[in-house]
C-alpha cells in the first residue's frame, strides 16, 4: 500500500506538470490575443479619428444653423459679435453697420428681439447665419462658413495630433 501511494503521488506530480504546462500555454495564447486586440483597437481608433472629427463639425454646424434660425438666437449672436468688436461696450455701436443676409434681416425684423440701437442692412453677399460688422475703427467678417471652416481646421489639426501621438 505504501508503494501505491507513492505512485499516486507521482501521477499527481505528473498531472500537475501537464496542467501547469497547459495553463502556461493558455496564458500565452490569451496574452497574444489581448495584444492583437489592443493593436486592432489602436488601428480602429486611428481610422476613426478623422471621420469623428468631421462628423462633430457637421453636427456643430447644424446646431449653429438651427440656433441662428430664430430671431432670439440671431440677436444673441449679433450681440456677442458686437461685444468682440467694441471690447464689451455695446453702447458704443452708434456708428456700426451690421450687414446680414436679407432673410436673416427679415427674421430679425419679425422677432420681438430686433436690436433698435443698430443699423441693419441686408446683403446677399453674406450667407445665412453670418454677419459683416463694420464701424469707424474695426470690422468683423463673421460669416458662418468662415466659422465652420475654422472649427473644421481646428478639429482636424487636433485629430492629426492624436494620430501622431498614437503612432509614436
Amino acid at each position: 500500500r505504501v508503494g501505491e501511494k507513492i505512485d499516486d503521488n507521482r501521477l499527481d506530480a505528473d498531472q500537475r506538470k501537464l496542467l501547469a504546462g497547459a495553463l502556461d500555454q493558455a496564458i500565452s495564447s490569451l496574452d497574444a490575443a489581448a495584444q492583437a486586440l489592443l493593436a486592432k483597437d489602436a488601428e480602429l481608433e486611428r481610422q476613426m479619428i478623422v471621420p469623428l472629427a468631421q462628423a462633430s463639425v457637421q453636427i456643430a454646424a447644424q446646431i449653429a444653423r438651427q440656433t441662428l434660425a430664430t430671431p432670439e438666437g440671431l440677436e444673441r449672436y449679433i450681440e456677442s459679435v458686437l461685444k468682440t468688436l467694441t471690447d464689451g461696450d455695446v453702447s458704443a455701436t452708434a456708428d456700426v453697420v451690421v450687414r446680414l443676409h436679407p432673410e436673416d434681416l427679415a427674421l430679425l425684423e419679425r422677432g420681438s428681439a430686433k436690436p433698435q440701437h443698430l443699423r441693419l442692412q441686408g446683403d446677399e453677399a453674406v450667407s445665412r447665419g453670418g454677419v459683416l460688422i463694420g464701424g469707424e475703427q474695426n470690422a468683423i467678417d463673421d460669416r458662418l462658413e468662415n466659422r465652420i471652416r475654422e472649427v473644421r481646421e481646428a478639429a482636424l489639426a487636433a485629430a492629426a495630433e492624436l494620430l501622431r501621438e498614437s503612432r509614436a
